[in-house]
């Protein structure tokens, strides 16, 4: 199984049905943002993936530029 075929979803605490939020090319997850509303992933390309984020409640994701260490900061 490539990375293509790799998703990234989430499910309620409490269970239920789970939830795309990113249908296919996640390659690693880091973890959730502080406030809660976005998800940090590495997005596969090849060699060398690309860091985004995508928020939770309108599953719009947004790519960023990879640094050598992320962290969350407010903005």
């Amino acid at each position: 199984m490539g990375w293509e075929s790799v998703a990234l979803r989430v499910i309620s605490a409490g269970g239920g049905q789970s939830r795309a939020l990113v249908p296919r090319g996640v390659e690693n997850v880091f973890g959730w943002s502080p406030d809660g509303t976005s998800i940090a992933f590495e997005a596969g390309s090849g060699t060398f993936g690309k860091l985004a984020g995508v928020d939770v409640t309108t599953g719009k994701v947004r790519k960023r530029r990879y640094p050598p260490a992320a962290v969350w900061k407010p903005d």
